[in-house]
């Protein structure tokens, strides 16, 4: 399952294109191949740690972050200590 971390709002998103049609070179087809679990912040980024949290508990193979605050949210919540 690929996790979407995106600041945007649902009703304002299209799912990212670069990034499925990459999917589909590769012979990945979104509903069969992999599932897409999306996480809208709906411009609220301050929202992106519960939204990264829900992403990791629900243990997505990838997150994919739209943009520096997403990736930063997912960079904190999914840090390992050694």
């Amino acid at each position: 399952m690929v996790g979407v971390l995106s600041p945007a709002s649902s009703t304002t998103t299209q799912v990212p294109g670069p990034f499925l049609g990459r999917m589909k070179e590769l012979g990945w087809e979104e509903g069969r191949s992999y599932q897409v679990l999306f996480q809208w912040a709906e411009g609220h980024v301050e929202r992106f740690p519960a939204l990264v949290d829900e992403l990791v508990a629900r243990h997505v193979n990838v997150i994919v972050a739209l943009g520096e605050p997403a990736l930063e949210a997912g960079r904190r919540a999914t840090a390992t200590s050694t």
